[in-house]
């Protein structure tokens, strides 16, 4: 039986093949990841490069730039990275900086929970926020330095709104929870109606104990 090793050979010095190696290696070669790891690395010689080239493709078949493509991770998320290690041209894999934002962006939805809220106020803001009369003014400012004083880890006494129904209390409570996620200080919003209303149900059905825990 033919060596499987004179056999690929064989393969690869017919014309058409030799070409289409080459063509492959000359994208593999000038993508811009590769040229800027190979500039930093000038202990890497020609024969590191030849015996390394799979690693560099399969680099450059993720990489656009220095961005992942989604499409065609390896592994969903992470991103090749080229290393040298004894002599060889090596890849390892770290998070991508799109599966990093997505991570951060469930750590931060964990820092405001809400029980009972409308859902029509869950994603408040302060641009949002009606400024129709001097006292949503007057309350949109004692917002806003009430969370200054917490950026600033100032000690601050609680804030306190009131006034009737529908004038925008929960809306703008809900808003200093949302910038207080941003600043990473957890936050529990719970709406008085609607806990008032579960709490009823529970206690008729002997679970009040569990639901207030």
């Amino acid at each position: 039986m033919e060596h499987i090793q004179s056999s690929i050979e064989k393969i690869l010095s017919r014309p058409d093949v030799a070409e289409s190696v080459r063509a492959i290696q000359q994208r593999v070669l000038s993508h811009p990841g590769v040229v800027m790891f190979l500039r930093t690395h000038p202990e890497i010689d020609q024969r590191m490069i030849e015996r390394g080239m799979l690693k560099l493709n399969e680099y450059a078949e993720q990489m656009d730039g220095n961005r992942l493509i989604e499409s065609k991770a390896v592994i969903e998320g992470y991103q090749p990275i080229l290393h040298v290690e004894k002599g060889q041209i090596v890849v390892s894999y770290e998070k991508s900086q799109a599966l990093k934002d997505r991570e951060d962006e469930r750590a931060l939805e964990k820092k405001f929970k809400s029980l009972f809220l409308p859902d029509e106020v869950r994603d408040a803001n302060f641009s949002d926020f009606d400024l129709s009369t001097t006292d949503r003014k007057l309350a949109l400012r004692a917002a806003s330095q009430f969370l200054n004083h917490l950026r600033s880890k100032e000690t601050v006494k609680g804030l306190y709104l009131h006034g009737s129904f529908g004038v925008g209390k929960t809306y703008l409570l809900a808003a200093i929870g949302n910038a207080l996620k941003k600043e990473r200080i957890a936050t529990i919003l719970v709406h008085a109606p609607g806990f008032v209303a579960e709490a009823k149900r529970r206690i008729r059905s002997d679970s009040f104990d569990t639901f207030l825990e």
